[in-house]
């Protein structure tokens, strides 16, 4: 019993220790010096918050502290004291560890200003300036070098111990000339001590237009729906904002026609943000600040940002039995979840269907099938689509005669390079006047769209059928993701000239590459007819090569293409190269009306055959019409013109009334008719020449300025944007 007893007690000693060491180990102290950063002497009575245990501590004559807690975690400590700048530190402490902090606080200047800079932009005229005393005595001060064109409420005064004193300055833009005009202010201070504190006001004078806005170069807080972005209010143009923002597309150049938030009105330059919300997951915005005031609305540079993905349904390869609902008709569609569904779609290829997931198809081989029926994507996403078959027409479709709505596919793989008819949504669109809609494919570092003849980043080749506000994108660094040989687009190889074809609202932003009819949006269209099938309101942006008949809307045109721009790096080594059209193949008469190209073309210095407009024409084409158009395309070729290359000349040049837009010069700004010689201002003159017709296409209050050389000048060139920027 004795030894039971003992036995006993010995382990209640071991347990009791053991606790003991238990709870030693979940101690922790945080400790620490406080000092001046510029003298380093210890600093009493400041005052130590550490949260979130809610504890305080005040540091005697060594300026030291400490704390006692119990639990590890992350603690963040905040100094102040009287005459000194706050000061925060964040620190994570571990069971049974001792963790010193030891900080320096700056001291507040004794006198000090609310800001050293007062920008009044260009339309504030009042700010108010604060002046606080740090010290313990009534300090005065005295302002002086006030400009002319500003007042002060006070020059002299007295601010009491620890207290502050507005002022109020006004500036009179009437005083002075147009330009930005700067004063830096001197302020001398006398109390228990004394100084000079500088203040920098300025303001601008400007002539009255639409303001001016800045966007942030990226996105910040990116998730599956919503990201935030900067923008900055540059300038007023004198008159109150009286909206300003952000708007948002899914193609290119949004305008405050989509989607947008809008902070108001005001009167102050600046930064600000705005959150977009209710996204896509998965899916590339074009984002662009804009600003409005009563002389027109103004938009900022354009930014791409790509949602994050959600977790999709991968697929396994196999096709499914069933759909996930619905019984195909138009009020009840079949449902599809899955990529075995969306393969089970051939088998009932004439009926309705919806998306209600994301699909992976995982670069799994898909096998492209026929399809008639009607599909809405819902806005997802069907990802990573392979296709690796020795035939032609692939695509998600062989062919499509049906009706594709508010789809879109990411990451794009088909490399067929000795097949016809490539395209990410289909081989071959055949569909009688019906319309494929806001779908958009979005190519990556992964991705390639690779044929022979007829290649798409859309489609392969389109027979009848109208494509509208669809697009083409690569998110990220532009590679040659298009390739081909004969007739290869950006947005359609081929596109025939077909009274039921057209091509509408549609954007292409990628690198394309072929030998023979290379364009932007269509490589090339049928030869030797004309139907009223149109390209219209369409826009590229990127680089174009090939040898012989390259546009930056279409390769080789027999269509009219109206309101169209191209931003085009184009490159060509043999023949016809052209800012929007490279060569008019048509017997007939094609329009190309309100179309303008920017960028460069470079070539065979050799050949007569490049313009900034067009190319050329074959010699047995008839003479298009080249009307309200404009081109700022640069080129080192010798025979370049402005608008139009050979043979222009031994037929008839261009059908078009005496208010051509036609130039003879290699300058590519310079305009003339029978009236006017060099044109320094496109828009006046291009409004001046056509009136009504001009409003129907241009917006002159929307314009842009082009910088160049002409005549051996720097000049500046007033040029406007299309009415659907």
């Amino acid at each position: 019993m004795q030894q039971l007893s003992r036995l006993l007690a010995a382990v209640l000693i071991l347990l009791a220790v053991s606790c003991t060491k238990n709870y030693e180990d979940l101690s922790c102290t945080i400790q620490g010096v406080v000092k001046d950063h510029n003298t380093g002497a210890l600093l009493s009575n400041c005052q130590i918050s550490l949260s979130p245990s809610g504890k305080t501590a005040i540091t005697g004559s060594d300026g030291m502290f400490e704390f006692h807690i119990s639990e590890q975690g992350s603690y963040t400590l905040s100094f102040s004291k009287a005459g000194y700048e706050e000061a925060t530190k964040t620190i994570d402490v571990f069971s049974g560890e001792t963790v010193t902090v030891n900080i320096t606080l700056k001291a507040k200047s004794p006198f000090a200003a609310s800001s050293n800079k007062l920008d009044f932009g260009d339309l504030s005229t009042t700010m108010e300036l604060y002046f606080f005393n740090n010290s313990d005595e009534t300090t005065s001060f005295t302002i002086s070098n006030v400009p002319m064109w500003a007042s002060v409420s006070h020059t002299t005064g007295s601010v009491a111990a620890g207290g502050n004193m507005p002022v109020t300055v006004q500036v009179n833009r009437d005083a002075v000339d147009y330009g930005t005009h700067t004063q830096v202010l001197s302020v001398a201070y006398k109390g228990k001590v004394s100084g000079t504190i500088n203040v920098t006001v300025q303001m601008q004078k400007v002539q009255l237009s639409a303001p001016k806005v800045g966007i942030g170069m990226a996105a910040e807080n990116v998730t599956q729906n919503e990201f935030t972005i900067e923008g900055e209010l540059l300038a007023t143009g004198g008159a109150e904002v009286t909206s300003y923002g952000h708007c948002w597309s899914l193609t290119s150049n949004p305008t405050i026609d989509n989607y947008k938030k809008d902070n108001g009105a005001t009167t102050s330059i600046g930064k600000f943000k705005t959150t977009v919300t209710e996204l896509t997951p998965g899916t590339s915005y074009y984002v662009r600040a804009f600003a409005t005031n009563q002389y027109g609305t103004t938009y900022s540079q354009e930014v791409v940002v790509t949602t994050q993905d959600v977790a999709s349904n991968k697929w396994d390869g196999n096709i499914a039995t069933s759909f996930a609902g619905g019984n195909g008709t138009s009020s009840n569609p079949y449902i599809i979840e899955t990529g075995g569904q969306l393969l089970l779609m051939k088998d009932y290829n004439d009926k309705y269907f919806e998306l209600a997931n994301n699909i992976d198809l995982d670069n799994k081989n898909w096998l492209p099938f026929e399809f008639s029926g009607t599909l809405d994507g819902k806005g997802c996403v069907i990802s990573n689509l392979k296709i690796s078959r020795e035939t032609d027409e692939l695509g998600l479709f062989s062919t499509l005669k049906g009706v594709v709505l508010n789809l879109t596919i990411k990451n794009v793989n088909i490399v067929a390079p000795n097949h016809n008819k490539i395209g990410a949504l289909a081989g071959t669109i055949d569909a009688y006047e019906k319309t494929i809609s806001n779908c958009h494919i979005i190519l990556t570092e992964n991705s390639q769209i690779t044929g022979n003849k007829n290649v798409g980043g859309f489609v392969g080749s389109i027979g009848r059928g109208t494509l509208s506000a669809s697009s083409v994108n690569y998110a990220g660094t532009l590679p040659d993701v298009i390739k081909g040989n004969d007739c290869v687009g950006g947005l359609a190889g081929y596109a025939a000239d077909s009274e039921f074809t057209d091509i509408v609202s549609c954007q292409v932003f990628a690198n394309i590459k072929g030998s023979k009819g290379v364009g932007g949006i269509v490589g090339s269209t049928i030869y030797m007819s004309y139907y009223d099938g149109s390209i219209q309101k369409c826009s590229f942006k990127g680089m174009l090569y090939g040898d012989i008949n390259i546009g930056g809307i279409v390769g080789d045109c027999t269509k009219d293409v109206i309101a169209c721009k191209a931003d085009v790096q184009l490159t060509v080594s043999g023949e016809n190269g052209g800012g929007v059209i490279g060569r008019n193949g048509s017997r007939q008469y094609p329009k190309f009306t309100a179309c303008y190209s920017t960028g460069t073309i470079n070539g065979n210095s050799t050949k007569s055959s490049f313009g900034g407009i067009l190319g050329s024409s074959a010699a047995y084409s008839g003479s298009p019409e080249i009307k309200m158009c404009y081109s700022t395309i640069t080129s080192s070729i010798e025979h370049f013109d402005g608008i139009a290359g050979y043979p222009l000349d031994a037929y008839n040049r261009i059908a078009s009334n005496d208010k051509s837009s036609y130039s003879a010069s290699t300058s590519p700004t310079r305009f003339t008719d029978t009236n006017k010689g060099e044109c320094k201002d496109i828009t006046t003159f291009l409004r001046e020449c056509y009136q009504s017709e001009f409003d129907k296409y241009w917006n002159y209050n929307n314009t842009w300025t082009w910088t160049g050389t002409i005549g051996g000048s720097q000049v500046k060139v007033s040029c406007p944007k299309l009415s659907w920027e």
